[in-house]
């Protein structure tokens, strides 16, 4: 199979803006963009704009770059390490990490790989072969340097830590040509991309839902104008994978929804977008969308419990609050199954926590608050029906660590790793995971250590977002033999990088509030062996 690692040296780079319209023209400017290394882990160019530069390699297997010029890359990178953040990037769509992995192990290298599966971030550098070196400007995008990892490009990068101007911007490298599998698209003559039948069909499976009227998001995705409106602001989100939210690694594990696009519905919307986000003549799609007139998932409830309304002042620090909720008309014992939270205010309502305490009616609720204005919540309940009693029950489990064995997070450092282990005691079918930190949150990923020794990863959130914590819910229950160890492995980043975070100077303790940090590496399982028609509260032990 033919590989190719094209290896660039990047200045980091924080603004956003149009790549090249064509691989084979000379990039001016780059802008910002994220990818997944070969081993899952998440980079984004911005992050690294307290770096002078960052540096990469091209090699292909079939033909590869020369043991010189890896040797040379290889030096700079111990030379330069501590100003520059060295990449490689792989744009070849059918490359496999493991491959990858390989021909570093090859050579003795340990550099993170980005994985450009789209080619995306290889047609917006304008890489036309195998063996090119780019250096791009900290903070302005702008590329100084192109040519191949040679004595050209490390004078250049002593001109660039030096602040002077580039002696010599441009030098020819040799090496394979790459072949970009969605080159049509980005000829006029020859694209077939329609907005009606392409575009539409994308935004309306992966973002309407949110975008719509009374939606979560800040605009409603219901007409082309719309969205070419925004189209600018689209191409940045995607290419950075801040939108869909919630992103996980799709490469591991197999879930009903990754929250992700797959690479060629990436290529598709980019290609459009940089087209200029022309409209054809057809109905307009994003018009014709229906929404449940129910603001409930399940549809109307059963029964609905109000919430008392909440003030809540404009600024300041409030505690938990706990508050007991009767629950009225609610006449006779009744099987739950199924609730639903669904805030007041949802500018204002941080989070909840919901309780039912029986035999006593009230309703347990720990909440939350984050702004100003009153909140009155509603709780909505599902009940069985009253001749049908279940027969199973999942379990709530988490590798969770609390106030003991905590381990607190030091100041600025930008990765400060944990990691929590739970034993499933019985034959067990998982069905979901739910990861739960704070600001400094950087990642988290579970793995499964089965009984016969074998280790499997089971879930990646390559780059954790406290605003987006979802339960990821497996395509099909997993079956976990009785022994199994699931472990949860969480990053967390104190450093002035991480710009959402409230005081790099801090070492983090465990903390109910948002400025602190917890860890909850949340999984929800079932039994094989349920025990009988009345499960029994006490099975997980």
């Amino acid at each position: 199979m033919k590989r190719a690692i094209v290896a660039l040296a990047l200045l980091s780079a924080a603004n956003s803006c149009y790549w090249a319209a064509n691989a084979a023209t000379e990039t001016k400017r780059v802008g910002d963009f994220s990818l997944l290394d070969q081993q899952g882990y998440f980079h984004q160019m911005s992050y690294y704009d307290d770096h002078k530069a960052i540096a990469l390699l091209v090699q292909s297997s079939a033909r590869p770059v020369s043991d010189k010029d890896l040797a040379a890359f290889n030096e700079a990178r111990t030379k330069y390490q501590d100003k520059i953040k060295f990449f490689m990037l792989d744009p070849v769509a059918d490359e496999t990490r493991e491959s990858v992995q390989k021909e570093l192990d090859k050579h003795g290298l340990d550099i993170p790989v980005l994985m450009d599966e789209t080619q995306l971030v290889a047609e917006g550098l304008g890489v036309s072969k195998v063996g090119e070196v780019f250096l791009i400007q900290g903070g302005t995008t702008d590329v100084l340097y192109r040519g191949p990892a040679n004595k050209y490009f490390a004078s250049a990068i002593d001109d660039v830590l030096a602040g002077r101007e580039v002696k010599k911007p441009k030098a020819r490298a040799r090496g394979a040509a790459i072949k970009y599998v969605a080159a049509a698209d980005r000829n006029p003559r020859k694209s077939t991309i329609t907005y009606s039948k392409d575009i539409a069909p994308i935004l309306a499976e992966n973002c309407a839902r949110c975008h719509r009227e009374g939606g979560i998001a800040p605009f409603a995705m219901n007409s082309h104008a719309v969205v070419k409106g925004f189209s600018p602001m689209i191409r940045e989100v995607v290419l950075t994978k801040r939108m869909p939210p919630g992103q996980i690694d799709p490469k591991i594990g197999h879930f009903k929804e990754t929250f992700t696009l797959t690479p060629r519905e990436q290529q598709t919307l980019i290609h459009w977008i940089e087209a200029g986000a022309v409209k054809d003549d057809a109905v307009d799609p994003l018009t014709q969308l229906t929404w449940p007139a129910t603001k409930w998932a399940y549809g109307e409830p059963d029964l609905v419990v109000k919430i008392p309304a909440q003030e809540v002042p404009a600024t300041g620090v409030l505690d938990y609050r706990y508050i007991k909720v009767p629950i009225e008309g609610l006449d006779r014992d009744r099987w739950v199954r199924a609730s639903q939270y669904i805030a007041g205010d949802r500018t204002v309502l941080h989070h909840t926590l919901n309780q039912l305490i029986p035999p006593n009616p009230p309703k347990d609720l720990r909440v939350d608050f984050g702004r100003v204005d009153p909140d009155a919540g509603e709780i909505g309940l599902w009940f069985y029906k009253d001749n049908e009693v279940p027969t199973e029950r999942m379990i709530p489990d988490c590798a969770c660590i609390f106030t003991q064995g905590w381990d607190p997070i030091p100041p600025f450092d930008p990765d400060h790793e944990m990691r929590q282990t739970i034993t499933i005691k019985k034959d067990a079918h998982l069905y979901s995971m739910l990861p739960h930190m704070h600001f400094r949150g950087k990642r988290m990923r579970f793995y499964a250590e089965y009984p016969d020794g074998r280790k499997e990863e089971l879930l990646n959130i390559a780059k954790y977002n406290y605003n987006w914590q979802l339960d990821y819910e497996l395509t099909e229950p997993k079956f976990m033999p009785a022994g199994t160890k699931v472990t949860a492995v969480a990053a967390f980043d104190n450093s002035t990088q991480n710009k959402a975070n409230p005081d790099p100077a801090r070492k983090v303790p465990w903390g109910q509030q948002s400025w602190d940090e917890m860890f909850f590496g949340a999984v929800t399982y079932k039994f094989v062996d349920q025990g009988g028609t009345r499960v029994a509260q006490d099975q997980k032990n």
